[in-house]
């Protein structure tokens, strides 16, 4: 299933065990032997295929954007290896927790998307210090040990949707990125320099219907 704008921005989403269930016995025919043999390393055969099921699913939503089959290894590399797909196709970011998976697609510029299935954290507190700057402790500290946890795994996928749509990841110390709140939902407050301006980027969260968790994207608009 999809959701999207009027601007060419398209997030896809899918249940990995379903897709799996449907299309598992036809993936060989979509997926690239690099794909297959990553699949292999797998210990356990459920990572394994939820790994091919969330592949099978960003084929697909390319598949749907651009109108035909897409190989996705055939593409250019932005800087830090993020694949793009040579105009007149886009950019695209994947993201999978648990039994999960999200693409996000843009037509014009680099994208990252990030989502993550709500669980029990131990020791918020110690994440928190790897993960955020200090001014985002103390706002998290500010907020009721309750709803800390969640609260955290906001900061974290809004976080890692930004680092994707650069292409670094977690080469970045998370904690360069600062965010602030803006009514209900995280925004950029301080970002590295050579990030850009805060006025080149776009972030949002949705909230996926059919009881899946809330995804993070971020869109980057460099000068």
């Amino acid at each position: 299933m999809k959701v999207g704008d009027d601007e060419g921005l398209q997030l896809y989403y899918g249940d990995l065990d379903k897709l799996y269930e449907l299309h598992g016995h036809n993936f060989s025919d979509y997926l690239s032997k690099a794909d297959l043999a990553r699949a292999a390393r797998f210990r356990q055969q459920s990572l394994a295929d939820r790994f091919l099921a969330s592949h099978f699913l960003m084929f697909e939503a390319l598949k749907d954007f651009t109108g035909e089959a897409v190989d996705v290894h055939k593409n250019h590399f932005e800087p830090f290896e993020k694949p793009v797909i040579p105009y007149p196709c886009c950019h695209f970011s994947l993201s999978r927790s648990s039994g999960i998976a999200v693409v996000l697609v843009n037509r014009r510029f680099p994208v990252g998307v990030d989502v993550e299935s709500r669980r029990e954290l131990r020791d918020v507190d110690a994440l928190a210090k790897r993960v955020l700057s200090s001014q985002e402790r103390q706002d998290l500290d500010k907020i009721d040990y309750r709803e800390k946890p969640d609260a955290f795994l906001s900061y974290w996928r809004m976080k890692e949707a930004i680092l994707k749509a650069t292409g670094e990841g977690l080469s970045r110390d998370p904690r360069e990125i600062s965010l602030r709140w803006q009514e209900a939902s995280l925004v950029p407050a301080k970002l590295p320099v050579d990030y850009g301006n805060l006025d080149q980027w776009e972030t949002g969260q949705i909230n996926l219907p059919d009881d899946f968790p809330e995804a993070a994207w971020a869109i980057w608009k460099p000068a």
